[in-house]
């Protein structure tokens, strides 16, 4: 190859989620740059057929991965020859390889059949965006959550409502300020303007439209965590002069009340029936309490209104304060209903200024965070203050996926899911928050994934929330049995159920009947696999027929909601054989996918669901086709054609509608506890 020569260091190299193009469709802006720069960065991904589900995670399979992308990569190297190029990245685990070329590589790149797509390596600059990713705001903005629908309250500063970032997110103002420094000089003021940002104190007015920015900013280069939420704006600081800000860092300084702070809570329940308020944002607070008791009880008329706000969806997320204490949280954050925030870094180290104690309730990043600020700018502020907007955020996010408010389930997602951290300076370890991966704990309104039927006809997939529980099982309409695998909301392993089919109710109509069932787990036993006896009985379970057909309005069998948590396990979930001895219930995890699948022994087929993180299951039908001959049942190699239900939109799909996957060879232990 030709080396090209040095350039000037790049500040942030991030490949953009741009649509991979064919190599022969590169277009020709990228081409004109390189005629006229000398050279582009580009991003080519290579010809490398996708991994078998099986092998995906295994040594074998990883080895074998990196083995093909190097030969790929050879290949293109050798096309591209001795044209002006430089590889910057090459990657061993994903088929890409990261380019800096001239015009002439460029042009034989588009052109050979060694590359199968081209992105250009954008320069971006690490702002806002940072934080997004580490909480997982982008996955379950791609998942479609993005808190559209729900509205915070953020009771700040004000906020700059025109500014381009927060263009049309304001929905409602207010301002309640004891010292008369609302917009028109009084005391309160409710409507446009009300909500402004205020103007006696430099740096301080600046925070409302900050903190605002985190929660919901939505502009061409940089979002907020919830870019689809509205904000309600109020403004609770008033005018302070002389000896009352020796303790801040201006004169005038501002100052909030902590009667304004009630009064603006209550205001904010006042409107909870004209929109749908999922969180407060109260980036505020003073003083330092070590005790939650003594906290409640010391701030009892501001805990009062919080608790009312909870009984009726809407959580109260409160800043932990920024004077380092270890043992002690500022108020309100120290209420026992209000949900506390403490701050962290990019490399989720707990951040020196936050406030820690054994009874705070999150964490999430609060250093160096970009937003907006009045005028039409944008800057970068630490505190506990950028840390409680993502939480925020994330409440407008979580109700969005679950089609309510409910604070303590939302909490308990954000707290089971949450990445542990622990504080160095007194060993607490709280959670910091990760939005997607609460998501998939949590019910997804009335919306159910779908059924399938088998294209040979014997058997019917159900994948479908139940409750807070994801359902993945399958029918079989041979003995009217189901089997398969109930994932829980908290994120623990699923259950393995077997039911036995009892009555039905007689009803002609299919969708009019109600079937009975009577369902065991394999829950009375310590081993991996349960014997006969030790099956337990769970319940008498009553189900619509039409839980097994598909909707009558025909909608989309697709899931766009939940999946189960459960995914990446540190062990698989395991094996369990059905006392019939007729089927065999595994969910394991391959590679980054969870199989929630059931081998029936009558004809060897394999039925089921495949969870991959971030998107709908996929409904699995593998034909069994061969074996290697091997006596050892544990080291026998399985051959199966797998096929898919992809060729339909609407209803079950027909046998001609389910497309061939993949060839797959499973070992024999895959199906042995």
């Amino acid at each position: 190859m030709r080396l090209i020569g040095e350039l000037p260091p790049a500040l942030v190299l991030i490949l953009l989620a741009a649509t991979t193009v064919g190599a022969a469709d590169v277009g020709t802006a990228l081409m004109d740059r390189a005629q006229r720069e000398g050279t582009v960065r580009v991003i080519a991904q290579l010809p490398v057929a996708t991994a078998p589900l099986a092998t995906r995670g295994t040594v074998a399979g990883d080895q074998a991965r990196r083995v093909a992308i190097r030969s790929a990569r050879g290949r293109l190297e050798e096309a591209l020859g001795d044209t002006a190029w430089e590889v910057t990245h090459a990657y061993d685990n994903i088929p890409y390889v990261a380019l800096e070329m001239g015009a002439d590589a460029l042009d034989r790149l588009r052109l050979t059949d060694r590359a199968s797509g081209i992105v250009e390596d954008r320069l971006e600059t690490i702002q806002l965006e940072e934080s997004r990713p580490i909480v997982q705001a982008d996955q379950a903005d791609a998942a479609g959550w993005s808190g559209s629908g729900w509205a915070v309250a953020v009771l700040d500063t004000g906020v700059d409502g025109s500014h381009s970032f927060l263009e049309g997110k304001v929905v409602s103002e207010a301002c309640f300020s004891s010292n008369g420094s609302c917009p028109n000089g009084g005391t309160e003021m409710f409507g446009a303007g009300a909500g402004r940002p205020c103007d006696f104190a430099e740096t301080a007015c600046l925070h409302g439209t900050h903190v605002a920015g985190v929660v919901a900013g939505d502009g061409e280069t940089i979002e907020g965590i919830a870019r689809g939420a509205d904000v309600i704006s109020i403004q609770v600081f008033s005018r302070f002069t002389g000896s009352t800000c020796d303790d801040d860092t201006e004169d005038p300084c501002a100052k909030t009340f902590t009667s304004d702070t009630i009064k603006a809570l209550d205001h904010v329940y006042s409107l909870r029936d004209q929109f749908e308020i999922a969180a407060v944002n109260m980036s505020l607070g003073g003083g330092q309490h070590s005790s939650v008791a003594a906290c409640d009880i010391e701030d009892s008329a501001r805990k009062a209104i919080i608790d009312q706000l909870r009984s009726v969806g809407i959580a109260t997320v409160v800043a932990s304060g920024n004077q380092s204490n270890v043992d002690a949280l500022a108020a309100p954050a120290c209420i026992s209903s209000a949900i506390s925030v403490g701050a962290t870094n990019d490399n989720d180290g707990v951040a020196a200024f936050s406030n820690s104690a054994p009874f705070l309730d999150l964490l999430a990043p609060g250093v160096q965070i970009f937003s907006s600020v009045p005028g039409g700018g944008g800057a970068s502020i630490s505190g506990t203050s950028q840390a409680t907007p993502h939480v925020a955020a994330a409440f407008a996010i979580l109700n969005e996926r679950q089609g309510g408010a409910d604070v303590d389930r939302v909490l308990d997602a954000l707290r089971g899911t949450g990445l542990p951290v622990t504080d160095p300076r007194n060993n607490i370890t709280t959670p910091r928050i990760r939005i997607f991966d609460a998501a998939q704990t949590l019910p997804g309104g009335t919306t159910s994934s779908g059924v399938q039927i088998t294209p040979d006809g014997k058997r019917t997939l159900v994948s479908k929330d139940v409750g807070a529980e994801r359902w993945a099982i399958t029918y079989d309409a041979g003995d009217n049995t189901v089997t398969g695998n109930v994932f829980k909301s908290d994120g623990s392993e699923p259950s393995f159920v077997w039911c036995e089919y009892l009555f039905d109710d007689g009803a002609a109509d299919p969708y009019e009947q109600d079937v009975t069932f009577e369902c065991s787990g394999a829950d009375a036993c310590p081993g991996p696999s349960c014997p006969e006896g030790q099956w337990s009985v769970l319940a008498t379970v009553t189900l619509p027929r039409a839980f097994f057909l598909p909707p009558l309005t025909a909608a989309s069998v697709t899931s766009t909601t939940a999946v189960p948590s459960q995914l990446n396990g540190e062990a698989p979930s395991g094996l369990q054989i059905t006392p019939d001895r007729k089927r065999t219930l595994v969910s394991k995890d391959v590679g980054e996918d969870r199989w929630a699948i059931t081998l029936n022994d009558d004809d060897r087929t394999v039925t089921g669901n495949v969870f991959t993180p971030g998107q709908a299951p996929t409904f699995l039908w593998c034909s069994f086709e061969s074996d290697d001959g091997n006596p050892d049942p544990a080291n026998v190699l399985l051959s199966y054609s797998c096929s898919v239900a992809d060729r339909c939109e609407v209803g079950p799909c027909d046998a001609a509608d389910w497309s061939f996957l993949q060839n797959v060879i499973v070992p024999g232990w895959f199906f042995q506890p």
